[in-house]
């Protein structure tokens, strides 16, 4: 069976990367496609040896081999040792396991290299793809992918974005909940705005899944989402031991990330804990620089562009979305990524960053 449509999410699962796809009658088509990511070690055999003993007791499906590639630095080819994980659920646990061994004494002149990328990442890296991108896909009986055609380039500015869209706020305005009184909860989708209300916090929650079920929306936009009304309603839902279907993944959590404050251009930002949702989107219009600056259509593009999925993308900086492109670049020509930057942007003047921070 081939389906056409656009590939709206992407996440590791057990056995390989769950891939979503709206085609262009707004129906889901929930897929698997087998994926098995890989990161290098180099260093000096008698360094690398006993990682790689550790690495054989994990008793994982993987496959190590031998591998050259073109170090950042100096620009050589050099040999590596390729791992290659066939769950993708492993990866992330294994190279954690890596890394640290790396920056114990007894690791000293090991050097690790695409292991600090995404999942998602490096499954748009390899399979030349993007969030976003329009495709062909040809799947068996099972929903397991077989090919994947792009009909799409990660240039084109004339592509359209077919979703739906929820907006979840607390009724009275963008005035941040935790700040004011109680109020209720406001609703609007398709163009018309309800409130919420029940008479105990199992009902609202009842009322609020029965929305998700009837709209099933792609895209849920909310104010103040991430710090207050998502770990509100996760609150009371687990309270009442009453299923939050915010996920269309079954029988998943929200993903959480947490809150964080960072120096850029001058200023300390905060950022509030990030609330992830799988086969749907969340994004808050308080916790997002990009959606601040540029709206959702600025958001998609820079997604599109750094191959980054569009919920990670609205929580991270710009500076970010560019690197994952130079990234990207350096991939395609088999250049290693090594892990870590190796050091800090010093501190210019307003003088020097005008004359020089131009890439963006």
């Amino acid at each position: 069976m081939k389906i056409t449509g656009w590939i709206f999410d992407v996440y590791a699962v057990d056995g390989g990367m769950r891939v979503w796809i709206i085609d262009a009658q707004g129906r889901k088509h929930r897929l698997l496609d087998p994926f098995s990511p890989a990161f290098y070690i180099g260093g000096p055999p008698a360094s690398v040896r006993p990682l790689l003993t550790f690495l054989s007791r994990l008793n994982l499906p993987m496959e190590v081999t031998r591998a050259v590639g073109i170090e950042f630095y100096s620009g050589k080819t050099i040999p590596v040792t390729r791992v290659k994980l066939f769950n993708p659920i492993h990866f992330t646990k294994v190279v954690r396991w890596c890394t640290s061994a790396a920056i114990k004494p007894e690791g000293s002149g090991i050097s690790l290299y695409n292991c600090d990328l995404s999942l998602p990442q490096l499954y748009f890296f390899e399979r030349k793809s993007f969030p976003l991108a329009f495709c062909e896909v040809e799947v068996d009986p099972s929903g397991t992918i077989q090919t994947v055609g792009l009909l799409d380039s990660i240039w084109r500015t004339d592509y359209t974005t077919p979703l739906t869209t929820l907006i979840l706020q607390m009724e009275g305005g963008s005035l941040r909940p935790d700040h004011t009184g109680p109020r209720r909860l406001e609703v609007t989708i398709d163009g018309r705005t309800s409130c919420l209300e029940a008479e105990d916090e199992a009902g609202l929650i009842d009322r609020f899944d029965r929305m998700l079920l009837r709209h099933d929306p792609d895209l849920i936009l909310s104010e103040w989402g991430d710090p207050y009304l998502l770990p509100q309603l996760m609150a009371m839902a687990k309270k009442k031991r009453f299923p939050l279907l915010l996920n269309r993944e079954p029988d998943t959590g929200v993903i959480t990330r947490r809150e964080r404050s960072y120096f850029t251009y001058g200023q300390v930002v905060h950022q509030a804990q990030a609330h992830l949702l799988l086969g749907r989107w969340h994004i808050d219009l308080h916790n997002s620089f990009l959606v601040d600056q540029t709206e959702l259509e600025g958001l998609f593009e820079f997604a599109r562009l750094s191959r980054i999925p569009v919920q990670q993308m609205a929580r991270t900086t710009t500076g970010t979305g560019i690197t994952s492109m130079q990234m990207a670049l350096a991939f395609e020509d088999g250049i290693l990524i090594p892990w870590r930057k190796q050091e800090s942007e010093a501190f210019k003047s307003a003088d020097q960053l005008l004359l020089t921070d131009k890439g963006g």
